[in-house]
């Protein structure tokens, strides 16, 4: 189990130079020091499994549970908010503990993300906890997309303009980032994400095939290794139509014996039959029409706008000189940006919109699931910058909440 506050203050040797950058997503946390390469990706839930009812298992202690079936996750989001700060609480002492960052908070400055549209309540929490509790030496909170829009100017500083499309777990989230600040009018949350195309493969796999209503980390598994978003919904339905379609994959439930995670065969294997060891799911259309939700809400019956829709509806709302900018900077980050075609459907649903002589063009850049953290690495890097940006602790102790106005990313900030 994770030390208390006082315990992992003692416990670590880190300088006062360090920053910790913590992207804390509804599904995964990426965090690290800013002199790391390369961030920890870390589930940002703790977990109970039917195995172990005495145990519950804080994030990446969940590879110690050695029969994951049936888990039950708490998450501390909720439709992309952080709606429950105690469970959050839990996580952040694990992660600073010396079983993941070994740092000590009150040696470190901290970049740290939070929901565009959280309760103004937890953001007291957060930023108490922060200060009062963990005492960073300095901090500074600002949304995902924010740290995103870090990094394209840090790579592209001709364009200080960007439209970021950040598509997690729990919502995508449209923000567009005008000459580095984000406009808060044109923001759009969209309230589906991979969690929804989640637990809509399990019902369409249990009414289909057999029932893994209980199995949704499994089910995550193999969604993230089998499905993609269509860029030619006729020609896919058809090819699915075929009895031995080509876009057929089988995917296996792990048995804990020589599986311990969802997985899916080589193409070559997909008809083949199974092993006596194993239990298989036969994925065709429902490998793209499960995703299709992101573009097209109303599969599930929402009426409200997808993908694309809002990523178009957003840049309207701005003068035709700043559109440009705006459909040219088309930013991908978030776990969904990652199914093979989404970058392509969107620019290609987008494109029609363009104004005339303008042009569409949507980036990734590197792994949309880190590309907030590399931009926080940017952020603290750029030393004159993040001076100006942080709140530091001896501020916050002078003048509360209020040091933090006008400095944190917030939507009543400017």
């Amino acid at each position: 189990m994770p030390k208390n506050k006082a315990d992992i203050a003692k416990s670590s040797s880190s300088s006062s130079a360090d920053t910790v950058i913590l992207d804390l997503g509804s599904y995964n946390a990426k965090l690290g020091l800013a002199s790391n390469e390369a961030p920890k990706v870390l589930p940002n839930c703790i977990f109970k499994a039917k195995s172990e009812k005495k145990r519950q298992f804080i994030s990446s202690q969940l590879s110690e549970c050695k029969d994951q079936h049936q888990l039950f996750h708490m998450y501390p989001f909720s439709n992309g908010i952080l709606t429950t700060w105690e469970l959050e609480e839990r996580i952040l002492d694990y992660f600073f503990s010396d079983e993941v960052l070994n740092v000590n908070p009150k040696d470190c400055n901290l970049i740290v993300t939070e929901p565009c549209f959280n309760f103004q309540s937890i953001k007291r929490l957060f930023t108490e906890a922060v200060f009062e509790e963990y005492e960073f030496e300095s901090a500074f909170i600002c949304p995902p997309a924010y740290l995103s829009s870090q990094l394209f100017r840090t790579q592209n500083p001709l364009e200080p303009t960007c439209l970021v499309v950040d598509s997690g777990h729990s919502a995508t989230h449209i923000v567009p980032v005008i000459e580095g600040a984000i406009a808060w009018h044109g923001v759009i949350r969209v309230p589906v994400g991979g969690k929804v195309i989640t637990n809509h493969l399990k019902q369409r796999i249990t009414f289909q095939q057999i029932s893994v209503n209980e199995e949704t980390q499994v089910i995550n598994q193999i969604k993230e290794l089998a499905c993609f978003i269509s860029t030619d919904l006729k020609a896919d339905f058809r090819l699915a139509g075929d009895e031995l379609s080509p876009l057929t994959r089988s995917c296996g439930l792990p048995d804990y014996v020589h599986h311990f995670d969802g997985y899916m065969r080589a193409v070559e294997e997909t008809f083949e039959r199974p092993a006596d060891h194993e239990q298989l799911i036969r994925l065709t259309a429902d490998r793209f029409v499960a995703p299709e939700i992101l573009f097209r809400p109303s599969i599930i019956g929402d009426v409200r706008m997808g993908v694309a829709e809002a990523v178009a509806d957003s840049i309207r709302r701005f003068s035709q000189e700043t559109q440009l900018y705006l459909f040219r900077n088309i930013v991908l980050t978030g776990g969904c940006c990652l199914f093979p075609g989404f970058l392509e459907r969107l620019k290609q649903e987008v494109g029609p919109e363009v104004p005339e002589f303008g042009e569409v063009e949507v980036i990734r850049l590197g792994d949309p699931l880190t590309t907030a953290w590399f931009g926080g690495k940017a952020l603290a890097e750029n030393t004159a910058f993040f001076e100006k940006m942080r709140v530091t602790r001896a501020e916050y102790q002078e003048k509360g909440e209020s040091a933090c106005e006008g400095k944190f990313v917030r939507p009543n900030c400017k």
